[in-house]
This record gives structure tokens, C-alpha cells and sequence, in this order.
């Protein structure tokens, strides 16, 4: 194998590593917001029927501030270095790396939904305002891919002015 072909699945498999330890802390940090739920009242409708929950505003907080504390240290310490080598790369391969972090997105938007619904008591629970389940759920990973594509899009244009330099 030779050392450039060596270098790529370097920088894949640390990306990869990246977003999973980035799925682990949202996920945590995810949970820790559902930690303390606060019960409201139960709701009867036609079909279903279940409790009526409202986050703990703190443990929300707690919460938000693990995965985006835990995220940007991990970023800062082991990413950034992986996405300055990512710049000399082609811009397909940098592609690649965006896709592969959409990939990881995905399962953590999957992944979030798979701890509400473990950390519910019953199905038809309710966990009230649901705006704050959205922007966790989704919200992080869109947040997180964005950052990610934001950088290696910047890394790209830093490259690309320096190398138009006469």
C-alpha cells in the first residue's frame, strides 16, 4: 500500500472515530437532559393516551453544556489537526470526508431518538415543550455537520488563496 492511499484511510478512520465519540457525547448528554423529567399530568385522547412530562430546565442545560463542551474539546484537541491535513488533500477526498460525516450525522440523529424512546415509561408519553426534544435531536447533528463543513470549507479556500500567490 502505498503512503499516500495509507495517509486516507488515516484521516477517514480519525473522522470516523471523531463523530463517534461526538454520537457517544450527544447521546449522554442527551440523556442527562431526560434525567430528571418532571411529570405534568396524564392526557386522554381517542387512540392513545399516556403522561404529559416537562424537562428539568437545568439538566436540559446540563445537558446541551456536556455534548458541546465534550465536542469542542474533542475538536480542539484531536480534529483540528486532521482537517489542516484534509486541506492538502484533492477536493473530492475532502468530499468523501464531508459524506462520511453526514453518514455519522444521520446515526446520531437516529441515535438521539432511540434514547428518548428508552427513556420514556410508556409509548405515548409526552415530553413537553417539544421543541427543545427537536433541538436536541436534530438540531445537534445539523449543527455539528454544518460546523464540520464549514471548516474543511475554509481549510480549502486558506489553501487555495496561499497557492495563487505570484
Amino acid at each position: 500500500m502505498n503512503h499516500r492511499t495509507r495517509d486516507y484511510f488515516i484521516i477517514i478512520g480519525k473522522t470516523s472515530l471523531f463523530m463517534i465519540a461526538a454520537i457517544i457525547a450527544a447521546a449522554l448528554g442527551f440523556y442527562l437532559q431526560l434525567l430528571k423529567k418532571q411529570y405534568v399530568t396524564d392526557y386522554h385522547g381517542s387512540i392513545f393516551s399516556g403522561g404529559v412530562y416537562r424537562y428539568h430546565i437545568l439538566f436540559y442545560l446540563a445537558g446541551a453544556a456536556f455534548y458541546i463542551g465534550v465536542f469542542s474539546f474533542l475538536y480542539r484537541k484531536w480534529m483540528r489537526r486532521v482537517m489542516k491535513q484534509l486541506a492538502a488533500y484533492s477536493i473530492g477526498f475532502s468530499i468523501l470526508i464531508w459524506v462520511i460525516c453526514l453518514f455519522w450525522g444521520i446515526v446520531m440523529f437516529l441515535i438521539q431518538f432511540i434514547v428518548e424512546f428508552l427513556n420514556r415509561s410508556h409509548m405515548t408519553d409526552l415530553i413537553e415543550p417539544e421543541v427543545l426534544t427537536w433541538i436536541s435531536a436534530a438540531g445537534w447533528p445539523m449543527l455539528t455537520l454544518l460546523f464540520l463543513g464549514c471548516v474543511i470549507g475554509k481549510n480549502r479556500n486558506m489553501i487555495e488563496k496561499n497557492s495563487n500567490v505570484i
